[in-house]
Parts: structure tokens; sequence; C-alpha cells
């Protein structure tokens, strides 16, 4: 459902192209949690419709992820963001700091046993 005046667009799912057939190039995201610890999440509320919400700052992802930035050249420039293509930052950085806790559970394992 589009609803123009408030430039909202709703739907039960959402699907994004992910079958590994139509892709190339792949690399693994290096250095996941310094990426989020550039990000901030705000609350905001919309200079036009003056809705609340909450969510990231494309500004912020074009230093770490600019390929999840578009500049809409048809509305003045203004940036949009592929939300979805956050999915892999943030599964890298649970990855990352899952090794950091197995590794600190292993310490302490081995200090106990001092």
């Amino acid at each position: 459902k589009f609803n123009p005046s408030l430039g909202r667009l709703s739907a039960v799912e959402f699907n994004s192209l992910s079958d590994i057939r139509f892709k190339d190039s792949l690399r693994r995201i290096e250095m996941p949690l310094e990426k989020i610890e550039c990000l901030t999440g705000y609350h905001f509320r919309y200079t036009e419709t003056k809705a609340l919400s909450a969510g990231l700052m494309a500004q912020d992802v074009m230093e770490v992820l600019p390929e999840l930035v578009i500049a809409d050249a048809e509305n003045g420039d203004r940036l949009t963001l592929n939300y979805n293509g956050l999915s892999g930052l943030l599964v890298e950085a649970v990855k990352a700091l899952m090794a950091e806790v197995s590794q600190l559970k292993a310490e302490v394992t081995k200090l106990k046993g001092a």
C-alpha cells in the first residue's frame, strides 16, 4: 500500500534479491564492530510530515558502507539508505562479539583452573 501524502509504503513482506547466483565479487565485511561504532541510532521527527520515527542517518552510514547510500537526483539529491544492506554488517558484528565472548570465557576458565 502506498500513501503518497505521507511518503509511506507498507506491505506484509519486503523481499530483496539475495540469490548467490546473481552476485559476484563477494568479500566479507571487515571490522564490523568498528563500523557499528561509527553509527548512531536516533529518534527523530520528519520535517515534512512531522511523523516520529527512529533510525540511522545516511551521512553516517556513508562513512562506513557507502554502497548502501544513494543520492536521489530526482528529489534534490536527498540521500536514501538501503536498510536491508545493514543486516550483513549486523550479522558480522554479532559474530565478532560472540568470538570475543568465547575468548573471554576461555580466559576466565583458565584463570579459575590456575
